[in-house]
């Protein structure tokens, strides 16, 4: 038994227009683009780049629902309707990052991976909710669920590990940096730097701790090891 998509060719198929659909993606678009960042806050920088990979599942179910309600590629133009969706979202998702090469900001291709994986996170949702049999649908619906929410988790990943960070970070007050926990290489920033944790040599005898940082400094200009943001936040 199929599930009927007679409907998608009306304009008003999903009860907004297409013109409410289009907004809802300007919108997002802008709200990812255009997020407050303080430039002093790496904790905050990740949370705003794991919000890549939700918005842009967002931006890419609103762009099926565009299209969906739009009647040249509604109904029966199902095809056409997955590929007008995917390649402006993925459009989208990549140059609009490529553009931030012409401006103040920097590109970053992992915000474009990320971007991707939302987009992939929605369509996977999406095709588990596709015509099918009842019982194929239902089982396969539980299965998309679950990747599409586990895509973006991977994504939110490095965020999750910098918030972990800054609170073994305030746990350890006044202790502003050390080497014991795996949390230490979100407080230092090295350019042209190569460091390691390592047990501390003999030649230290009554060393305050069981892991000290080895530093190699390589032949650069300015090579540099910064404590990124010393103070919690």
């Amino acid at each position: 038994m199929r599930r009927s998509t007679a409907t998608d060719a009306s304009p008003s198929a999903f009860g907004i227009s297409p013109f409410i659909w289009g907004a809802v993606i300007v919108g997002l678009m802008i709200l990812i683009e255009r997020p407050p960042v303080p430039t002093d806050t790496r904790l905050w920088r990740e949370l705003a780049n794991a919000a890549h990979a939700p918005t842009f599942a967002l931006i890419t179910l609103a762009a099926f629902k565009l299209f969906g309600a739009t009647a040249a590629f509604g109904g029966t133009f199902q095809r056409h309707r997955w590929t007008a969706t995917l390649g402006l979202t993925a459009a989208l998702a990549i140059l609009t990052e490529l553009g931030q090469v012409f401006g103040p900001r920097d590109a970053d291709p992992y915000d474009i991976a990320r971007n991707l994986v939302g987009m992939a996170a929605a369509g996977v949702f999406l095709w588990g909710r596709s015509t099918g049999t009842t019982a194929t649908t239902g089982k396969r619906a539980v299965m998309t669920v679950l990747v599409a929410l586990a895509l973006p988790a991977v994504a939110a990943a490095p965020a999750v590990q910098c918030a972990a960070a800054w609170w073994q970070r305030s746990e350890a007050v006044p202790v502003l940096l050390s080497f014991e926990g795996g949390w230490s290489r979100w407080l230092l920033c090295a350019q042209e730097v190569e460091w390691k944790a390592v047990p501390p040599p003999d030649t230290w005898p009554g060393a305050p701790a069981e892991k000290v940082a080895r530093v190699t400094f390589l032949a650069a200009e300015y090579p540099t090891l910064e404590l990124c943001e010393p103070f919690p936040d």
